[in-house]
């Protein structure tokens, strides 16, 4: 795979359009659940692809160094939404918004709640997900690494089944870490068996698998969303739609993205999710108050045009500097530990 002309570049691209793609459902211009399911495959993916890196490079993992990158990483903006919720918002607005208690964010476990609340925090629960997904794979990268085809293959399994259960018991589970452990589990075996994989589908067979899965990764989620079947094995359906289209673009030789401001907006995905329920949350208690007459799409347009503009100011205020942070505490820790060797 060759990182610096074609994985990081299309992966980068991909994440924007999922993260699109799930603003306009979130503003309920189309309907598509699976944005956050390609985020959540994407997840397994990349961190295993960059623990066999490490692992090849210093034969450990470290899992301190982990852990201190996605808290600085992922802890920072969700903190701010949440105490900006909790603490500042009533001061904006006469309006009555409905909240659940605020340890439920501070423990990451809010994707649990069957309360609906105030849209800001309520779309948070993906990144509580991710996050519960971190301290589990962790523990596996340290202690269980040996296993991680069969605990990968574990994950879908169960994810499967407990999907099933909850829907017996009419339990909504859509927002379950454990419902969404099946994509994570196909990140996994995909980041393991990539190479394997490319060597089996010949070129000619992996462009027309590629549009054959696009049509049906439209198709198939709207039209079979309320068919039994679907809704237990819809992640594992999904999740196989996306390792063809990850083995089509790893595969080709794109010309690397060299616009600063492009790259610096494919830096922003994670800002672009977060701040969603703030931006459409801000349009329908400010916005079309002040401005009904608006139309439809140009509240589309005029939310997009905030959101980015809201997360590039995040990512250089906030973001980009736990990030450059995180990396100075890890690195003061590495020098220390040489010295003492």
């Amino acid at each position: 795979m060759n990182k610096e002309k074609s994985y990081f570049q299309f992966i980068d691209v991909l994440r924007i359009i999922a993260i699109i793609i799930s603003f306009l459902h979130h503003s309920a211009l189309i309907f598509f659940l699976h944005g956050h399911t390609f985020f959540f495959f994407l997840s397994g993916f990349l961190l295993t692809y960059r623990f066999q890196q490490e692992l090849n490079k210093n034969s450990y993992f470290d899992l301190w160094a982990f852990t201190i990158k996605r808290m600085f990483r992922i802890l920072p903006i969700y903190l701010l939404i949440v105490f900006f919720v909790y603490y500042f918002l009533p001061f904006f607005t006469e309006k009555h918004f409905k909240t659940i208690p605020i340890y439920q964010y501070l423990l990451l476990i809010s994707n649990y709640s069957t309360v609906k609340h105030v849209f800001i925090l309520m779309i948070l629960w993906s990144v509580a997900v991710q996050e519960q997904f971190y301290i589990f794979i962790s523990i596996v990268y340290k202690f269980f690494s040996r296993y991680l085809i069969e605990i990968a293959i574990g994950m879908i399994i169960f994810s499967t089944f407990y999907k099933m259960f909850l829907y017996n018991q009419k339990i909504n589970f859509y927002i379950h870490t454990l419902s969404h452990f099946s994509s994570f589990g196909f990140g996994i075996i995909y980041s393991l068996k990539y190479k394997e994989l490319n060597s089996y589908i010949k070129n000619k067979w992996r462009n027309l698998l590629f549009i054959f899965s696009i049509l049906l990764l439209i198709y198939l989620p709207y039209k079979l969303k309320d068919n039994y079947f679907w809704v237990m094995l819809d992640n594992v359906v999904v999740c196989c739609f996306f390792i063809v289209m990850f083995n089509f673009f790893i595969n080709k030789n794109y010309i690397q993205i060299k616009n600063k401001i492009i790259l610096f907006f494919l830096k922003l995905y994670y800002d672009l999710y977060c701040y969603q329920g703030v931006v459409l949350t801000f349009t329908n208690f400010v916005l079309l108050s002040k401005y009904p007459n608006l139309t439809y799409m140009s509240i589309i347009v005029i939310n997009l045009i905030l959101l980015f503009i809201i997360s590039s100011i995040s990512y250089v205020l906030i973001e980009n500097p736990m990030i450059f942070l995180s990396k100075k505490i890890i690195n003061t820790k590495f020098k220390k530990n040489s010295k003492l060797k």
